[in-house]
């Protein structure tokens, strides 16, 4: 039998994304129905080496991984991820410690976002483009940990 090239988190969480749609097939999670659950193809070495090229950065390496091996943007929380296509890294004016990366919408004005460099590189925030309230940094050490903490809530909530 082959071994698997993959690690062990890619089929954890592509099972725990499985279970949480096959629970959700109505998609009465607030923003399932604009991700169904799915995530896009993952992204090539090409594709994320030029984004990393175009805008003079490096992503962090749990969500390159992500990248990678799980989905260029799609299921996620709220209304799911964006794709690199879709997203431009800035800095937040609240926000001087490190550059951020949108990650997709909460809805209207409030973003999840990876923080790009600094003293948080890699972990994700939320925060409010048009800032009424102060950037809020994820408990998660790392995108990883943050989009497994989502899968494992949507499957016990559901």
């Amino acid at each position: 039998m082959a071994k698997s090239t993959q690690p062990a988190w890619v089929a954890k969480l592509r099972r725990q994304l499985k279970r949480a749609g096959e629970k959700d097939l109505d998609f009465s999670r607030f923003g399932a129905d604009s991700h169904k659950y799915r995530l896009n193809p993952p992204a090539s070495e090409e594709t994320i080496a030029a984004f990393e090229t175009r805008f003079g950065i490096s992503l962090p390496e749990g969500y390159r991984d992500f990248l990678l091996r799980m989905g260029n943007g799609g299921a996620g929380p709220f209304y799911g991820l964006y794709s690199l296509e879709t997203a431009d890294p800035g800095q937040l004016p609240d926000y001087p410690d490190g550059a951020v990366l949108p990650l997709g919408t909460q809805g209207c004005t409030l973003m999840t976002g990876l923080v790009l460099d600094g003293p948080d590189r890699g972990r994700v925030i939320y925060y409010d483009e048009d800032q009424c309230s102060p950037p809020t940094l994820m408990r998660e050490a790392d995108f990883l940990t943050w989009y497994d903490r989502w899968t494992r809530e949507v499957d016990r909530r559901l």
